[in-house]
């Protein structure tokens, strides 16, 4: 067990990762077996449902990966703790986020469009990162920073912003 988040951590409830000698199957049928885990404390949201409520929605709306999580309370060395939440770590698997990982560069021929793991984070330090036009910066988890080429650097840059363009255009309703 290690403490996690960075912001968070910050807080009076530490969040929590949690990562077993062999693989546990906390959520049951239709999630990950893993040995990483995420003990979230939820102390900046009194209800704590806005992780969970957040996952619903993508559920529902037929998102390929939503963390599923449970509630637990939680008690270290005799010592009560408080309510968290187990949710799946982030990370590229098997019903986790599920895409090929690129282990080797990307070539000319390679097709760019698929097989990346981004992460929105204001405390971003992976060698990949960038900012979008409103600011909002940008991580590359995936793939590594010894893999990725310039190509798919540019290819994931345009994308995001032009997602973010589209959100914030004067039209944004506007299907085209």
């Amino acid at each position: 067990i290690r403490g996690r988040g960075n912001s968070t951590w910050g807080l009076a409830k530490k969040p929590y990762r949690l990562k077993f000698n062999s693989k546990e199957k906390f959520l049951g049928k239709g999630h990950a077996k893993a040995k990483s885990w995420v003990l979230m404390a939820n102390h900046a949201d009194k209800t704590m449902l806005r992780n969970s409520v957040a996952a619903y929605i993508g559920e529902q709306l037929g998102m390929p990966f939503c963390p599923g999580s449970r509630f637990v309370d939680l008690v270290i060395n005799d010592k009560y703790l408080g309510t968290y939440q187990i949710t799946d770590h982030v990370d590229i698997k098997k019903k986790r986020v599920d895409i090929v990982e690129q282990e080797e560069a990307a070539t000319d021929t390679s097709n760019i469009t698929g097989g990346y793991l981004l992460e929105a984070d204001g405390f971003y330090d992976e060698e990949y990162k960038f900012m979008t036009n409103h600011n909002v910066p940008i991580m590359v988890k995936s793939p590594d920073s010894d893999i990725i080429n310039r190509t798919q650097k540019t290819y994931i840059r345009n994308y995001i912003q032009d997602i973010e363009n589209a959100l914030f255009c004067k039209d944004f309703t506007d299907a085209e």
